[in-house]
């Protein structure tokens, strides 16, 4: 792979001088730079890819941890795998969901605040990286490849333990997660502050919508009903996007559960995505409107997290 790019490079006459994070010779698909000293894979993707998440594919272009100064790294300028299709399978990423955090241990729904920070280091540990949604939409729009060990990390609430006990952790360690909330309930009892979401946002947190329950129609008066309930997706977004000062593309469905005028409404509103929670994992070719999601419980053990973490699906594509 260097041989040719080189090669093309001398042919085109496109090399330039070297220096510390100038390139030593670039093609409309690559780029390759010579190490400095105060180089890293991260100022080198904000430098060459516009993105300090993509690192990682420095890393793995060059099969390295860090730069070494003095080396020459290649740069891919484009995705080499969009969708994270493989002759003997394809990528799929995993989507968590936690219903809520505990300060006490749990055999329920919510999950202990201890055992969520031991899954969230072994996330950390075990290579796994969180994806923020524009990540993910990216992959499932076959627009970007992500990290081979993805997993995107959600909860469907306004209560303050989102702020209080989840995001310190995630913070902490780096790590992006997404909250999809209801403006209506912001800022009252036992509820999450305007303030406190915009700290989370700038702090890493993806902030969404999630519906209401659905109601049956009026058979007597349906173009009533449809009026009704298409301003139970306007108003709140409006809210929303007065609040949170950025576009609200991404949605939860009540429940969890997938419908089709929902999907409808969302569509012609702009939203990118409807999250349900049936359980499974999604390829780059998964319904956009009806990304699975695991529900993570607090009476799981951490067996039984790892089986949730669902990355390669394994099929015959030569």
């Amino acid at each position: 792979m260097l041989l040719c790019l080189l090669a093309a490079v001398a042919c085109s006459g496109r090399f330039l001088p070297a220096a510390e994070t100038s390139p030593v010779a670039e093609t409309r698909h690559f780029v390759m730079v010579t190490g400095g000293a105060n180089d890293s894979l991260v100022s080198l993707a904000r430098t060459y890819l516009n993105d300090g998440d993509k690192a990682w594919q420095i890393a793995a272009f060059n099969n390295i941890e860090n730069i070494t100064p003095g080396r020459r790294v290649v740069i891919p300028l484009a995705p080499l795998n969009p969708g994270g299709i493989y002759n003997d399978g394809y990528q799929t990423v995993p989507v968590l969901y936690y219903a809520g955090l505990t300060g006490k241990p749990s055999k329920s729904d919510a999950v202990y605040v201890r055992d969520f920070e031991r899954q969230m280091q072994y996330l950390n540990e075990n290579g796994f990286t969180t994806v923020s949604l524009d990540q993910f939409y990216a992959f499932l729009s076959k627009g970007d490849q992500l990290p081979p060990l993805s997993v995107v990390i959600t909860f469907d609430t306004t209560r303050r333990w989102a702020y209080e006990m989840a995001f310190p952790i995630l913070k902490a360690r780096g790590m992006k997660a997404a909250l999809f909330i209801r403006p209506d309930d912001i800022g009252s009892q036992d509820r999450l502050t305007w303030a406190q979401l915009a700290e989370m946002a700038a702090g890493g947190m993806d902030i969404g919508l999630y519906g209401s329950p659905i109601k049956p129609p009026a058979r007597e008066n349906a173009t009533a009903y449809l009026q009704d309930y298409e301003k139970e997706f306007t108003a709140p977004k409006r809210s929303f996007e007065s609040k949170i000062k950025r576009s609200c593309r991404y949605f939860a469905f009540a429940g969890g559960t997938h419908h089709d005028l929902t999907v409808a409404m969302l569509k012609k509103h702009g939203y990118r995505t409807g999250f349900t929670r049936k359980r499974g994992v999604n390829p780059f070719f998964a319904d956009n409107f009806k990304i699975k999601r695991a529900t993570i419980f607090g009476r799981y053990n951490m067996e039984q997290f790892r089986q949730n973490l669902i990355t390669f699906r394994s099929a015959e594509l030569k």
